[in-house]
């Protein structure tokens, strides 16, 4: 079991991940209940989908501004046109005709919660009682009007066999992924994120997320801004499939990252484990019991317990994409060949990260349905990335790749579990 998080004030919100509630209630200015009366979604200028919002307010709980508002305009990135949705898990989703409670401002949301849902229903109770032991004011008559909202709007009650997964909807059509490191990205966050990736790939379902640096699901290092949000997962998908065709995944470059993280540090494999999760179709659990689940929504400085997976996490993984088979597979022969190499060719006088790059082997003793290279160095540091053939002839093995600025070196072998044969060299401005 995962240890308690005992740094509250360090939280911060990861990919979407918010505060926690209690830290909202007693933060935001404003808590009303009411209905999304409309969710208009356009493509702005950048060419990314934005949604007007306006929320009819039924009930007010909290209003430090004194506004006593009866509509909320506002914009948020993200939204459906035609078939196609976009969703940042920073930013609360809306859609309309949903009953929600809503957290933040008058102009800016935080987080929204779905009151037809039993869980809803459970989260302001929570509120409540978070307002009252804070010594706050109840309104008698917002109460009331309160109630009578609750009453008019029916419940689904919450998965009682697995409370802890938590879906964003769609999913991948195959049970893979593959991924990019961007340019922004340090080099040195290379393993970090491979292991935190691997997590998942070991979850116990089919999925495996696999490292490419053709992949156009990329991950980078951006300034986010000076709010409470660490990282954002950019999903992207069909509504009449519901199948995911796109990820993007940006950590914020305001927070100190480590991968050896102490208090007023966070953790970059930790962080990246998290956002993995929605990458696949995983949303946050709102049950208080599922606090140390790796998909919780919040994290604190120095906090790595999200490097590995809980329970909730792995019944949501194996929902989505089903469990591992269990039939063990077929033994490895007893003596796999170490790749030979006689000829080595790096096919550009002038190797740069900005254009494809062409090496050649020309080889012995290697399976070709299997064999692959293992590159070290650069942006896959010690622990290495993997790469398979692009073309394979009578002798030559052709591997075309882009490659971040950086020496590596690379190995073949006949299969994952075959030793490495000789090193060669290459260097990339």
């Amino acid at each position: 079991m995962k240890s308690l998080l005992l740094a509250f004030l360090s939280l911060a919100p990861l990919a979407g991940q918010h505060k926690t509630l209690e830290q909202l209630t007693q933060e935001v200015p404003l808590i009303v209940a009411g209905q999304v009366a409309s969710a208009d979604s356009f493509e702005g200028t950048d060419g990314e989908i934005y949604t007007r919002v306006r929320i009819d307010v039924a009930s007010v709980l909290k209003d430090d501004d004194g506004n006593s508002p009866q509509q909320l305009d506002f914009t948020v990135k993200g939204g459906q046109l035609g078939d196609r949705v976009v969703h940042f898990t920073d930013v609360p989703h809306f859609e309309t005709g949903e009953t929600i409670l809503l957290l933040g401002s008058t102009n800016t949301p935080e987080e929204s919660i779905d009151l037809a849902q039993s869980s809803g229903r459970a989260a302001l109770n929570r509120i409540r009682q978070y307002r009252q032991d804070a010594g706050a004011p109840n309104n008698e008559f917002e109460l009331r009007r309160l109630q009578r909202f609750l009453d008019r709007t029916s419940t689904m009650e919450l998965d009682a066999t697995n409370p802890c997964s938590a879906f964003l909807g769609p999913k991948w059509a195959s049970p893979s992924a593959a991924y990019s490191l961007g340019a922004s990205l340090p080099p040195s966050w290379a393993p970090a994120i491979q292991a935190a990736a691997q997590a998942w790939s070991q979850g116990g379902s089919s999925f495996a997320f696999n490292l490419s640096s053709t992949s156009p699901h990329s991950i980078s290092l951006a300034d986010l801004g000076a709010g409470t949000t660490l990282a954002s997962t950019r999903v992207e998908y069909f509504r009449s499939s519901m199948q995911l065709v796109r990820f993007t995944m940006t950590f914020n470059n305001r927070y100190n990252w480590k991968t050896s993280p102490q208090n007023g540090t966070f953790d970059i494999q930790n962080v990246a484990t998290h956002e993995f999760g929605h990458a696949l179709g995983l949303g946050h659990p709102s049950a208080s019991t599922c606090a140390e689940e790796t998909m919780w929504a919040s994290a604190g400085s120095g906090e790595i317990k999200k490097r590995s997976l809980e329970a909730g996490d792995r019944a949501g993984l194996v929902t989505l994409y089903g469990a591992s088979s269990t039939t063990p597979p077929p033994p490895p022969p007893t003596t796999i060949p170490t790749p030979t190499t006689s000829y080595f060719s790096l096919v550009s006088t002038n190797p740069v990260s900005t254009r494809p790059i062409t090496l050649v082997f020309r080889a012995s003793s290697y399976d070709p349905a299997t064999v692959e290279a293992l590159l070290t160095g650069g942006v896959c540091g010690t622990a290495g990335c993997i790469v398979r053939p692009y073309a394979i002839s009578t002798a030559d093995l052709v591997f075309i790749n882009n490659y971040q600025p950086g020496t590596y070196s690379i190995r073949l072998r006949s299969t994952s579990a075959g030793p490495l044969g000789a090193a060669s060299s290459f260097t990339v401005r």
